[in-house]
């Protein structure tokens, strides 16, 4: 299988909250009007964001991807992008004001390009193995930081939506979630709060093309749908 990162250069400027399609089938309309459906906790997920196109870069990153990936033929871990609501939000906030160019060394002292690093606060740790098809997770948090219904998290390629969030002992909480788990995570894998991915396709490739104006600036506008496989 394979799969390419989503370029760093291309930033969304604009994106969807995340929709989890059900796979929920009608069993028909009564007389009464009274409608029963067969519910299911499968699903994929639809997301969508907006990319300025910019530089010479951003256009030539647009092409390369476009030319490895083979239009739909191959996967994209996408960035999910949801950092207003994650757990840290306010923590995340406070260090960026103070460090707006990113978190320094030891030292003071930045990178040679001027950044300094990024910061990621919310890594769960998994408590007990889920086995893939699960629906409910046991995750050690850190201090202070506590998931709550409507959360997501990810655990690298695949993405969730949390449920219920039960403390059940120190920090560590038992949550449900959808969609069913995708594969096993084993104890003590790390699934992360606030950098979320999800490996995806593109929807269609009537999306694909980039109107580019002399002198102007262009933009993406681009649906995925998650890629299972």
């Amino acid at each position: 299988m394979t799969v390419y990162d989503w370029p760093a250069v291309l930033r969304p400027n604009h994106s969807m909250v995340p929709v989890l399609e059900r796979n929920n089938a009608s069993a028909g309309v009564s007389v009464t009007g009274m409608e029963r459906l067969l519910a299911t906790d499968a699903g994929r997920w639809r997301y969508g964001f907006r990319v300025p196109v910019r530089s010479r870069q951003h256009v030539l990153s647009w092409r390369a991807l476009m030319a490895l990936t083979e239009g739909r033929t191959f996967m994209v871990r996408v960035p999910v992008c949801d950092s207003l609501n994650d757990p840290a939000y306010a923590i995340r906030s406070a260090i960026s004001r103070a460090n707006p160019s990113g978190i320094p060394h030891g030292d003071g002292g930045m990178h040679d390009d001027g950044a300094g690093y990024a910061l990621s606060l919310v890594n769960g740790t998994v408590a007990a193995t889920a086995n893939a098809g699960a629906t409910s997770i046991s995750v050690t948090m850190p201090v202070g930081l506590a998931p709550q219904p409507g959360h997501f998290f990810s655990d690298g390629d695949r993405l969730y939506t949390v449920k219920t969030a039960t403390l059940t002992s120190g920090t560590t909480y038992a949550l449900t979630f959808l969609p069913r788990l995708r594969v096993q995570i084993p104890v003590g894998h790390d699934v992360s709060f606030d950098r979320l991915f999800c490996i995806m396709r593109i929807a269609s490739e009537d999306m694909l093309q980039v109107e580019q104006e002399l002198r102007r600036f262009s933009e993406l506008s681009l649906s995925f749908t998650e890629a299972l496989v």
